[in-house]
This record gives structure tokens, C-alpha cells and sequence, in this order.
């Protein structure tokens, strides 16, 4: 099928990339002077008059989505029966492409990935919003880093077509197995599951659960473990398996709850790997500066620094050698560390930290007291207090804790 010259008011440049859901444009907004990308979905709305209202209201959910980790949707309309969603241009390349060419990734490298699109993910899913199509595909590093989440809410807007033909809605290597039951409601742990397929191929670069058709794909989806991680000749991070195979269980209720506490565990993992990093390039760059390669050890601790602004030793190597290049030396930033040297928790994932420590001393709190060990539900609830004291479900958690002990009191 030629690209039309046209879709709305934007101009068509070229094509970025085709797909089963349809292809995605590069155009141009003459009217805001920008890029945008256009994925027009293959299916017609003239084949279901209730689909475009169906695929507005979708639309609509993911145009609200807000969110650094997230492409942002601009606009959306219908051209020759056709739907389509234009949002912004994204200046980069696909995990897909990114595994496809075997180019090397450190280990902190692959789980910054998935910790950052996970931020995505639980964006969304505080709003209520399930992706159902995450798979390295539809996760875009860009040239400076960022990672971004496409295809929010696609699947969902084709389902309910492609349902009826008993076609899969989703990408099969990477979905759930609920997803692929398809008689229960899909949430969040179905993109927890996806993700955990997505980390195991970053690792091991195979795919978990793969065979040579449609069925025997499933039957390994629904039954069978994947390959272990100690069977592929990978020096990996001992704490990796169980987290990649916790996210992979098949029944959902020993599944992590949320990404957030997927992303809880892999920052542990994370931080771990870069403080072992940044304690190597520090003596490397210390070691160019003793050289006199002022270049080389500048660029190697101006990454450091990116890495982590808090390394009060990487901060100061790095003013000691701009001043001897001549360049004006930075000012300390406020919330540098001023005794440690080891990476910190990234700021933006401080968030996410906090609210899956706060749910795991709920859960805690919850299942002491429907036991009736009132002594470790008052402990977890406390803890719960301290992370966030206006939260409803940790004072309601509280003042039954205290109704119950006040009735064994008058006993």
C-alpha cells in the first residue's frame, strides 16, 4: 500500500515502521513546525460502526498520559475509515532493534531500561490504564538515553475485533497466561509478566518461552519453566533469576503485585552493579588524570557524575581536572553526599519506592490482623505511618488494630 501524502493536517514524510496493527508515518505539522509520528491502524472502522467511538475513548485515555517515560499523544482522528493516533517523534531506535544487533549492554545498562519503562508503567497504571503489549518493540531508547513506552492502549482498541477470530491481541511470545486464556479481566500484573519476558531477553538474548508454532508457544507460556539463568554462559547478578522468574510466574497471585515492587527489587540489583562500576571508573579516571590524559578522564567522570550527582569523590575529581584544563568549575550541587561514594536510589524512582514499601507493610499489617497477631499487625502498621501517615488505608488499618485491642482489653 503507497503512503498517502496526507493524513488530517499533517504531511507524510515517510514510512518508520509497519506492524500487525497497522504503520507508523513520519510527517510534519506545518502549522506547529514539528515532527510527529503517525500509526495509522490497519483496521476499518466502516467494518464496525461502534469501533471509532471505541478507539476515541482509548484515544482519549492515552492522550492523558503524561508522563517522561511515556510518548505523548498529540492528536487523533479517522481518514478513509482508517483511525489514527499522531504523537510525538521519537528520535531513536526500538529495544527490539537494539537486541536484534547484539550490541553490547552492560547489565546496569539492560535493568536501567526496564526500571525506567516500568516508571512508565506505573504511571499508567495508577490511572487505571494496562498496556497489554509490552515487548521490546514498543519500548524506544533515544539518542540521549531517555526511555520511552509506545502503543499504549492499541491492543485494547483492536480487540474486541480481533477476539472474534479467535486471533491473540497482544504479541504471543510476551503476554500473560491470563492474556492468552482470555476469560478473566486483565490488570496490572498481565504488563509485569510482559516485562519479565522483556528482562530475561535483554539477559540471555532468547526469548523465554519459544517453539516452532502457535501452540507449542502457548503450552510453554501455561506450563513450563523457563530456561535457567545459570545455563547460559552469562555473568549475571545472583539476585537476578528470582526476580526475572517471580515475574514470570504463571498463577498471578505469586506474581509481584505491582511494577513497583518489580522496580523495588531491580534497583537493589541496579544500585549494586553501579556502585561496582563507578568504584572502577574512578580509579580509571584517576589514573588518566595521573597520566596527564585530561580528556579522556574529564568525559569518563562527567558520565559518572550523570550516573549519580551525589558522588561527592567523582564530583570533586571532575572540578579538580576542569580547572586544570582552564574550564570554570562547577558549584557542588545541594543534595551532593557528603561522606559516601556509592550510588543512590535515582530521585525520580524515590517515588515508586516509597509507595511499593508502603503496600508490602499494608499487606503485612492486613494479613497479621486477619490472623489476629495484633503485636506484628501494630509493627507493620506503624511502619506504614512513618512512610505515609495521611494515607486512608493505613489509618483504617490503625484504628481497627486499635478497636480490636481495646475490645480484648475489656474482655
Amino acid at each position: 500500500m503507497n503512503a498517502p501524502s496526507i493524513i488530517g493536517k499533517y504531511e507524510v514524510i515517510g514510512v518508520l515502521g509497519r506492524g500487525g496493527m497497522g504503520v507508523v508515518y513520519k510527517a510534519s505539522d506545518a502549522h506547529l513546525g514539528r515532527l510527529v509520528a503517525i500509526k495509522m491502524l490497519s483496521i476499518r472502522c466502516t467494518e464496525d460502526p461502534d469501533l471509532l467511538k471505541r478507539f476515541y475513548r482509548e484515544a482519549q485515555s492515552t492522550a492523558g498520559l503524561q508522563h517522561p517515560n511515556i510518548v505523548t499523544v498529540f492528536d487523533f482522528g479517522e481518514q478513509d475509515g482508517n483511525p489514527y493516533l499522531v504523537m510525538e517523534y521519537l528520535d531513536g531506535e526500538s529495544l527490539a532493534g537494539i537486541i536484534a544487533s547484539r550490541r553490547y549492554l552492560t547489565f546496569a545498562q539492560k535493568i536501567g531500561y526496564v526500571i525506567e519503562a516500568c516508571a512508565g508503567l506505573s504511571y499508567a497504571h495508577e490511572r487505571g490504564i494496562v498496556h497489554r503489549d509490552i515487548k521490546p518493540a514498543n519500548i524506544m531508547i533515544l539518542k540521549n538515553g531517555a526511555v520511552k513506552l509506545v502503543d499504549f492502549g492499541i491492543s485494547h482498541i483492536a480487540s474486541s475485533t480481533l477476539t472474534r477470530t479467535g486471533e491473540f491481541v497482544g504479541t504471543l511470545n510476551y503476554m500473560s497466561p491470563e492474556q492468552i486464556e482470555g476469560n478473566v479481566s486483565l490488570d496490572q500484573r498481565t504488563d509485569v509478566f510482559s516485562m519479565g519476558v522483556v528482562l530475561y531477553e535483554l539477559c540471555t538474548s532468547e526469548l523465554p518461552f519459544i517453539a516452532g508454532s502457535v501452540p507449542a508457544v502457548v503450552l510453554k507460556i501455561m506450563h513450563d519453566a523457563p530456561r535457567p539463568l545459570a545455563s547460559y554462559p552469562i555473568a549475571y547478578p545472583a539476585e537476578l533469576q528470582s526476580i526475572i522468574f517471580r515475574a514470570l510466574a504463571k498463577n498471578r497471585e505469586e506474581r509481584y503485585d505491582s511494577v513497583n515492587e518489580l522496580v523495588v527489587d531491580l534497583l537493589r540489583v541496579y544500585e549494586q552493579l553501579t556502585e561496582e562500576s563507578v568504584s572502577c571508573d574512578l580509579q580509571e579516571a584517576q589514573s588518566l588524570q595521573a597520566k596527564g590524559d585530561l580528556k579522556r578522564a574529564q568525559e569518563l567522570l562527567q558520565r559518572l557524575v550523570k550516573l549519580n550527582p551525589r558522588n561527592k569523590q567523582a564530583f570533586s575529581l571532575l572540578r579538580d581536572v576542569r580547572r586544570k584544563t582552564g574550564e570554570e568549575p562547577q558549584a557542588e550541587p545541594e543534595c551532593i553526599d557528603p561522606d559516601g561514594t556509592a550510588a543512590t536510589t535515582p530521585p525520580a524512582f524515590q517515588d515508586i519506592v516509597r509507595m511499593a514499601e508502603l503496600k508490602r507493610a499494608l499487606r503485612r499489617g492486613t494479613e497479621a490482623y486477619d490472623r489476629g497477631d495484633l503485636d506484628a499487625a501494630r509493627r507493620a502498621a506503624d511502619e506504614a505511618f512513618k512512610i505515609d501517615s495521611d494515607d486512608t488505608a493505613v489509618r483504617a488499618l490503625r484504628r481497627a488494630i486499635e478497636v480490636a485491642t481495646q475490645k480484648i482489653g475489656d474482655a
